[in-house]
């Protein structure tokens, strides 16, 4: 089975571990507009009244010990475009390039 999550941070990234947990490594891509994810949203509230002071105790997990833990291809700054189900195609906008590909 593959399994295409457009957007990660809190939702997307608790849906990929969602569809991993019992079935070890999925062959998973998450595509995210964002450079970082995978962060605690629940504490962008204390991090901007100052109870939180460093951006960094925001972050969950550094994207290589997703990648390594989950197997999850994880394309960040890009923009998922379009999914063709009978084709098993994504396309996906690389936002630091100027280029669309498409991946099988």
């Amino acid at each position: 089975m593959k399994i295409v999550v457009v957007g990660a941070v809190a939702g997307g990234a608790t849906a990929a571990r969602a569809c991993a947990f019992g079935r070890g490594r999925t062959n998973t891509f998450i595509g995210a507009r964002r450079a970082c994810i995978f962060f605690a949203n629940c504490g962008l509230p204390y991090y901007i009244g100052g109870v939180i002071t460093r951006r960094e105790a925001l972050f969950v997990s550094p994207l290589e010990t997703i990648r390594a833990k989950y197997g999850f291809d994880i394309r960040t700054r890009s923009e998922v475009l379009s999914i063709d189900r009978e084709r098993k195609v994504v396309l996906v906008r690389i936002l630091t390039q100027v280029k669309v590909r498409t991946l099988r």
